[in-house]
């Protein structure tokens, strides 16, 4: 039993929907792709004329006003109409039909239904007689209804916030990859991806150059005129948004790396054996000696035998070094697990992740009281490292010359925990990192079916990559100089970068990173070069200087990396009420929230937030147009929208690894 009786404005969209559907072939399919059923309209007779039309459809015929009111006359189902005029009150409807809007029409009827069958629901709950089985039933079915009405209310009302998209939380933004950057073959095959997956060309782009320090470091060092040298190490990190690709974009650069993988376990696997069967058998013959020794009388021949044979043998035995892992890549590991790591693959190892948000969480040291940071600090610039704890799963044996590359992607608001902790800042972890922020995303015009990568690019990347990744690892890094001319650029860029530095200087808001740009490009130059040495076929690139020509490619990286550190470390310092807004953003991308209200912002914007909390977050939300409210229904509280932009790219991302 209907409990709201229809307003004026109801009966008249009824009304003028059921004409628009006796006349007009695309009203019905529209008015049901809404969701409209006989039920949603008040009156009887309103729904006997729906139902007769549906039920036209349902045998391939197209309703009309002779059709429509056969088809009720055979059926007997138009005894509600005579009230209303029978068959004249048909063709009035068909008469006065509009010609357009029919989709908000049937938005309008479906509306209004809703609000009936919410106020019956909510006369039902009130009864005190209710079951509290029952009160719960109804107030879930209160609470699914109220959503659907909700979403139904923002699409037929438009947005109600500011015209345009959403603003970004950066007041900059930074620029996209620059052309002709890359050498030959990396430069394809990041191409390649870069079209395949459908991503800005500055994700492939950092993700590769990442790989390939991974090639390199440990094995060479830049030297600059002055005996200096530069590790090849490199720390790099893209953040992107969810529906990104960034998983699959990260995939495309493991198959060699993997290879490489496997032919070190075969390669080590003999090795391993003879070593453990040389242990056992050191390890028997030592044994031995100690149970010949506990029998023999304290100071006879026997005895003396004995301890000399214990002796001998317990030194061979520490002197027995296994051979290294042939596993060198992690992606889940602590500080103290990642130090464990290289000292068991001779100094080396690829820390590499497409959710790097748990590596954050780690370097921040979220599960000790202090970070251990030794391990990325010194690994970067090739210092020995090694640790005497008082707990043995701490502790962390001494590791010569190490080598660590560094390659993440994560989301933006991650980034974040690189500053909870003053001391990945203070003592220069953050400054050593490379940041990509893409902002062209393709997001929202990306094709079903992009271009496959070709097979002949994917190969001879992973032909040069395990070229790279087979050189041996000396026990002494080679150096690799710069030739006059590269000097000549390295001078000039130098020149360029440390007045900015000054107080005054456009760098000087970014010192510490910056303060350690010039060292980074020297390492991309070098990497540059060596790559390309390798696919012209030189066995021994470091021998060969780093041109001028390399050198400049190199540095005309830097306007991008400045742009991109910028936005980064406005992203890890923005306020607290911003970082909680992408929080909120973040909760209801996977709540699928299109609609919510403020009490449920409060719940996802913290376990114990308060409301003022939250109204803060969504005034952050609001002045960037992310979110505006719907008109009020309630008092205690108000109902927000989220934009469809964004809503959009939760649905494109819906079935994407991020």
């Amino acid at each position: 039993m209907n409990t709201v009786l229809p307003t004026p404005e109801t009966d008249k969209a009824e009304r003028a929907l059921l004409g628009a559907c006796l006349v007009c072939a695309d009203a019905l399919p529209k008015a049901r792709g809404v969701g409209l059923s006989p039920d949603d309209f008040f009156g009887p007779h309103h729904r006997q004329i729906f139902a007769a039309m549906l039920a036209q459809v349902a045998d391939g015929e197209q309703p009309s006003l002779m059709s429509t009111w056969a088809r009720m006359q055979a059926k007997e189902t138009a005894h509600h109409l005579k009230a209303h005029g029978s068959e004249a009150y048909v063709s009035e409807l068909a008469t006065q039909a509009p010609v357009f809007g029919f989709v908000n029409l049937a938005r309008a009827v479906k509306l209004a239904a809703h609000d009936r069958q919410l106020a019956l629901l909510r006369t039902q709950q009130a009864d005190q007689n209710v079951s509290e089985v029952r009160h719960r039933e109804l107030a879930a079915q209160i609470r699914s209804l109220q959503g659907e009405r909700d979403r139904l209310a923002a699409d037929a009302d438009g947005w109600p916030g500011e015209p345009g998209p959403p603003l970004p939380f950066a007041d900059s933004v930074p620029p996209p990859w620059p052309e002709l950057a890359l050498p030959p073959v990396l430069a394809e095959f990041v191409q390649a991806v870069a079209a395949y997956s459908q991503v800005p060309r500055s994700m492939p782009a950092l993700i590769g150059l990442g790989t390939l320090s991974a090639a390199f470091a440990g094995k060479v060092v830049a030297t600059l005129p002055n005996g200096h040298t530069e590790a090849l190490s490199l720390y790099c990190v893209v953040a992107a948004d969810v529906s990104e690709r960034k998983s699959s974009t990260f995939g495309q650069f493991a198959k060699p790396i993997d290879d490489y993988q496997r032919e070190r376990k075969e390669q080590l696997a003999p090795l391993r054996s003879e070593y453990e069967s040389e242990r056992a058998g050191l390890q028997a013959e030592y044994d031995q000696a100690i149970q010949d020794r506990k029998r023999a009388k304290a100071g006879s021949p026997h005895h003396g035998d004995a301890c000399d044979r214990a002796k001998r043998l317990r030194e061979k035995l520490d002197q027995l070094k296994p051979p290294p892992a042939w596993e060198f890549v992690t992606g889940d590991t602590t500080a103290e697990g990642l130090a464990k790591l290289m000292s068991r693959t001779g100094g080396f190892a690829l820390l590499s992740s497409p959710e790097g948000g748990g590596v954050f969480d780690r370097m921040a040291g979220h599960y000790d009281r202090e970070p251990n940071l030794d391990v990325f600090l010194k690994s970067y610039d090739g210092e020995s490292f090694g640790s005497h704890r008082a707990s043995a799963e701490r502790e962390v044996a001494e590791v010569q010359r190490p080598a660590l590359a560094i390659v993440l992607t994560t989301q933006p608001a991650t980034l974040q925990k690189l500053t909870e902790r003053r001391e990945l800042e203070d003592r220069g972890l953050v400054a050593r990192f490379l940041f990509a922020l893409p902002t062209d995303s393709q997001v929202g015009n990306r094709a079903p079916n992009s271009p496959a990568i070709p097979a002949h690019v994917a190969s001879a990347y992973t032909e040069a990559m395990l070229r790279c990744l087979r050189i041996d690892r000396p026990d002494v890094p080679h150096r690799l100089s710069l030739s006059p001319d590269a000097v000549t650029e390295y001078e000039r860029l130098h020149w360029q970068i440390e007045p900015q530095l000054r107080p005054s200087g456009s760098l000087y808001d970014l010192r510490g990173w910056a303060g350690k740009l010039i060292g980074k490009i020297v390492r991309v130059a070098a990497l540059f070069h060596l790559w390309e040495q390798m696919i012209e076929g030189n066995a021994a690139p470091w021998n060969v200087p780093i041109s001028d020509d390399t050198f400049r490619r190199a540095a005309a990286l830097v306007p991008w990396l400045i742009e991109h550190a910028r936005a980064a470390f406005c992203l890890m310092k923005q306020s607290a009420d911003t970082a909680k807004a992408r929080r909120l953003l973040d909760g209801l991308r996977k709540e699928r929230a299109e609609t919510f209200t403020t009490r449920t912002a409060q719940r996802l914007v913290a376990k114990n937030g308060t409301k003022a909390e939250a109204e803060r977050v969504l005034d952050v939300l609001h002045t960037h147009n992310y979110v505006a409210p719907l008109p009020p229904e309630r008092k205690d509280s108000l109902r927000w929208r989220v934009h469809p932009d964004e809503v959009q790219r939760w649905t494109d991302g819906s079935h994407v690894a991020a």
